[in-house]
């Protein structure tokens, strides 16, 4: 097993096979597992045993790699697994622009994500294992070379892109910024009323389009609204609690973008 694409072991390292027991691998990053299935894949676990560090790691601590037998594989067989050294991408943004994206958000938001453009122009969600805030950036890890953005949510309904960065096959840091929010952007809020009355103290539930974000919640005061803040999503999934039990349940992006208002009546 070697680190990335070169010639360099992992230093100290152990492996699993399945969910056995873990084993030290030798410093030359080899070990030989004796009794490998020769009619089903092998699932090995590796992990790096790197002290705690306190700048960005090499790679990843743990890989998964599996051994899939050919019709060949008979006796001893020799194979090369390599772990991912990482690139970085560094999120920059201004003090105006942190500050605004503090103001609007509520833990555990803001939540960013990787995205990945492929062939065909399309963004989608990939997945990396460290965001790592230094100072006022952001440093988001990468697998492999591509086209990338960083995601930025306020809330499961309200995000927006960063600019795209093009990481190449060095392992040069790449860039991306953020802009300030569009402060021409609407508010929205739901408005719970029974009988004609509002309902103080219901309890709304909100999502939005992707199902990596995870939904917020809030009660409505006293006049019976809850200010949501903006909506960019095209999809927003409301439950209204009134009580123990669901008493409402629907899709308001259509009413946030005709008039502002989600109106619920229970």
């Amino acid at each position: 097993v070697l680190l990335g694409d070169g010639t360099r072991p992992l230093g100290t390292a152990v492996y699993r096979q399945g969910d056995g027991e873990e084993r030290p691998l030798s410093p030359d990053g080899r070990f030989t597992i004796p009794d490998v299935p020769a009619w089903t894949e092998t699932r090995f676990t590796v992990r790096r045993e790197v002290a705690e560090e306190t700048g960005r790691p090499e790679g990843p601590s743990w890989w998964d790699f599996v051994f899939t037998p050919t019709a060949e594989s008979r006796g001893t067989v020799d194979v090369v697994w390599r772990m991912p050294v990482y690139r970085w991408l560094v999120l920059r943004m201004d003090g105006f622009t942190r500050a605004q994206l503090r103001e609007h958000s509520e833990p555990p938001y803001p939540v960013y994500l990787l995205e990945r453009r492929d062939a065909r122009g399309d963004w989608s969600v990939v997945p990396t294992r460290e965001f790592r805030p230094e100072g006022d950036n952001l440093a988001v890890s990468l697998l492999e070379p591509g086209t990338y953005r960083i995601q930025v949510a306020s809330s499961p309904y309200a995000s927006r892109p960063s600019s795209t960065a093009r990481a190449g096959e060095d392992f040069a840091d790449v860039e991306a910024r953020l802009s300030p929010e569009d402060a021409a952007l609407a508010s929205c809020e739901v408005r719970v009323t029974r009988e004609g009355r509002p309902v103080a103290g219901a309890m709304v539930i909100a999502g939005g389009g992707n199902p990596s974000l995870p939904p917020v919640r809030g009660d409505t005061d006293t006049t019976g609204r809850w200010r949501m803040g903006p909506v960019t999503s095209s999809a927003l999934p409301l439950q209204v609690h009134g009580g123990d039990a669901i008493d409402w349940e629907g899709d308001g992006a259509e009413a946030c973008r005709r008039s502002g208002v989600v109106e619920v009546r229970l």
